[in-house]
């Protein structure tokens, strides 16, 4: 079995320890989107996409999924691949779209958008109203789900990451070493 850092070096999304807890209430939000759906395609790719949620903070080498909660007037978007994860909500107002990304980063180390604990609840707490309406979940599978590396880790991701935050408790990019 090869190890983490044979496949991952850097290639690691930049949450810091405090924000766990984003990454628990997204996979409550994808265990409830599944529950929800009677697609077996859907329900094929969100499987998927809740094995990268599991391995958060890690990529996920050769996938890359845009998950859409809702329709024209509101959604909320999830995208995560082996380079980049955001958070983001939009519709329409009459003819008037708009859009905001509340959370952004990539393995690169770049992030984006807030880490207010009141901002992120917000975006969980909206999609998990209209999971709970039953309004249509969209997956959008831009790799194909054939290629992805099903059993990198031998032990959970947020172990090993876990472990590297105690070399570095105040959070932020480090390495693995």
């Amino acid at each position: 079995m090869e190890s983490p850092d044979d496949d991952f070096e850097d290639d690691y999304f930049p949450f810091r320890y405090q924000e766990y807890w984003v990454i628990d209430e997204l996979r409550k939000r994808v265990r409830e989107m599944i529950a929800a759906t009677d697609s077996p395609q859907t329900i094929r790719d969100l499987a998927a996409v809740q094995l990268a949620v599991d391995r958060l903070p890690f990529n996920t080498p050769n996938l890359h999924f845009v998950v859409l909660i809702g329709d024209s007037e509101r959604s909320y978007q999830i995208e995560i691949s082996g380079h980049r994860f955001a958070l983001s909500f939009g519709g329409m107002v009459d003819s008037d779209g708009y859009g905001h990304t509340v959370l952004e980063m990539e393995t690169t180390g770049f992030r984006d958008g807030s880490t207010d604990p009141w901002q992120l609840s917000g975006w969980f707490i909206d999609a998990k109203e209209l999971i709970e309406n039953g309004v249509e979940v969209r997956v959008t599978d831009y790799e194909g789900t054939a290629n992805i590396k099903w059993d990198i880790f031998e032990e959970k991701p947020w172990l090993i990451y876990e472990r590297a935050m105690s070399k570095d408790p105040d959070g932020g990019f480090f390495d693995l070493d």
